[in-house]
Order: C-alpha cells, then structure tokens, then sequence
C-alpha cells in the first residue's frame, strides 16, 4: 500500500493523483480503522464505525483527508 500525501514522494502517492473511485483507507496508531467514502448529497466521511464518521462530513474528499490528518488518521491506497 502505498501512504496518500499532499506531497510528492517515492513511497506516497499525491491526492490529485488518485481517482475518486480509488478506495482511500485509513490507519490510526498503525491499525487498519476505516475508509474515506463519498456519501452523496452529504460529501465526504471518513467511515470507521457509527453514522458519524471520524470527523463529520465534509464537502471535499481532500478536506476529509486533510481533518483525519488533524485528529491522527494516516491515508492509503492499494
């Protein structure tokens, strides 16, 4: 898996890169949590369990990435 970054580097791959079809999972204190979902009308949520998501729901995929990032959520992609 390779880690989604803002950023370029060897072992990531940047967000504007991946298609929004990609599944985008997330990680937190190294365990595999969740996954980023585009949930409609609503935007987009990182899903880990329960209807609200990691941090709510926000109206960019690089939003939600960019709160999970806040809170300790690290992103992948296959």
């Amino acid at each position: 898996m390779k880690r989604v970054r803002f950023g370029r580097n060897n072992e990531s791959v940047n967000l504007d890169d991946v298609s929004e079809h990609t599944p985008i999972f997330a990680k937190k204190d190294g365990i595999l949590v969740g996954m980023v979902v585009h949930a409609g009308r609503k935007g987009w949520i990182l899903m880990i369990g329960g209807p609200c998501g990691a941090t709510g729901y926000h109206e960019t995929r690089k939003g939600c990435l960019e709160s999970g990032n806040e809170v300790g959520y690290y992103f992948f992609v296959a």
